[in-house]
């Protein structure tokens, strides 16, 4: 995960590429989120703007962001938390809850 803070009202203009030159593709709402924490709700006391990015399975090696304002990176390494493929439910006859 990327995470890009920026400041203005206009969120940056950003390009992902990856170790090989390729372009990432970034969908809005799919692996590209804009977040906005007014400041009210910020813990900083002012208006915080970010960009966060999702790689799923990034190949190794050095990957390249163009913005066209200026922007400060974090790389977050986020674990996926494990998740049930398949449930089945087994009545048993000596239960009554």
């Amino acid at each position: 995960m990327l995470e890009f803070m920026y400041e203005g009202e206009e969120v940056p203009n950003i390009q992902v590429y990856d170790p090989e030159g390729n372009p990432y593709e970034l969908t809005e709402d799919v692996n590209y989120l804009v977040q906005v924490i007014p400041a009210k709700e910020s813990d900083s006391g002012v208006v915080e703007r970010r960009i966060f990015v999702s790689i799923q399975n990034p190949i190794n090696g050095n990957w390249r962001v163009v913005s066209d304002k200026p922007i400060i990176s974090t790389l977050m390494d986020v674990t996926v938390p494990p998740s049930l493929k398949n449930v089945t439910v087994q009545q048993d006859e000596d239960n009554d809850h």
